[in-house]
């Protein structure tokens, strides 16, 4: 019998990201019910004493075991707590992860908050899952229509129930104000990766501070495997007053309120995170390319985005 009070949160685990903050948020908000956290990655991570002092955790549960764990502990899991509903804030692995559960009768809600692409490996589960058993319920929870799109094409994440609900942020206390200033401050929120393409946006504060009155000025939030090379690059360029890396904090988008812009280097692989969302809210212009889940709102009143044709250090500002 399930438990109507409980409800099973699996995440990777407890890094500083759109995926944690918005199950905080949501269990915040279900004050009716006891969360449990299962962490099937560890538990190291900026969001780690959250999940652990938040106020209607029953029980954080990791996986210590790697992948071959994970089976067995959500079986443990799912038999000794008998939840009422579970809901995924991962896509990696996720066909395995939903196999996992295969005998769960309760509801299985999935965030997805990036695109997603069937891989062949995945269709083993086609038989296993669909002919022999299968969740008596899964919904894939889209944050864009980008990301419904590409769950449509696939052979594997097509059978199942897709809805898209965009993530939502609260309503700021001050909004977005036009300043007639001598300096611009931009903001990137998001990982310091190579995909996100962070050294044209400081290529470009150099080449624009080079020659105009105006200055730019670079705030970075966020930590990535391109930490080192970036700051290394700032130096050799001479903009150290210019560029600041403020790594991971508690509240990024808070930062925002002291911004002139955001900037959001859009990709194919994007959803509709956070950063653009609470951009949004605050009013704040974007500085973005027309790509991904961009399209489904550059054309919108009251919308602020600034589109780059041509996503170059020489084109940005």
């Amino acid at each position: 019998m399930l438990n109507n009070k409980t409800i099973l949160h699996i995440l990777e685990s407890p890094v500083v990201g759109g995926c944690e903050r918005l199950c905080l948020t949501l269990a915040k908000n279900l004050v009716d019910f006891s969360h449990l956290f299962l962490f099937l990655s560890g538990f190291d991570g900026g969001f780690r004493n959250k999940f652990v002092d938040f106020p209607g955790c029953s029980k954080v549960i990791v996986n210590d075991r790697g992948r071959r764990g994970e089976k067995v502990l959500l079986s443990h899991v799912l038999h000794n707590f008998s939840p009422l509903g579970v809901i995924i804030w991962v896509g990696g692995r996720l066909p395995t992860r939903l196999h996992y559960l295969s005998d769960y009768q309760g509801n299985i809600v999935v965030h997805v908050g990036n695109p997603l692409v069937s891989r062949i490996t995945d269709y083993r589960f086609l038989v296993s899952d669909y002919f022999l058993s299968k969740p008596s319920s899964v919904t894939l929870l889209c944050c864009s229509y980008h990301v419904r799109r590409s769950l449509l094409k696939s052979g594997y994440y097509s059978r199942f129930n897709s809805v898209v609900v965009y993530n939502s942020v609260p309503v700021p206390n001050n909004l977005y104000q036009v300043k007639e200033v001598l300096s611009f401050k931009i903001t990137y929120i998001g990982r310091l990766d190579k995909i996100k393409d962070v050294s044209t946006i400081i290529e470009s504060v150099y080449i624009f501070n080079l020659h105009s009155k105006k200055k730019l000025t670079l705030e970075l939030i966020g930590s990535g495997s391109e930490v080192g090379s970036l700051r290394s690059m700032v130096t050799e360029l001479n903009i150290l007053d210019y560029v600041s890396f403020r790594g991971e904090i508690p509240s990024p988008f808070e930062s925002l309120g002291c911004s002139d812009y955001l900037i959001f280097p859009a990709t194919e692989n994007e959803g509709f995170g956070l950063v653009l969302a609470e951009a949004l809210a605050y009013g704040v212009p974007v500085i973005t390319n027309a790509v991904g889940p961009v399209l489904e709102f550059k054309d919108e009143n009251g919308f602020p985005f600034i589109i780059v044709e041509g996503w170059s250090s020489k084109t940005l500002f």
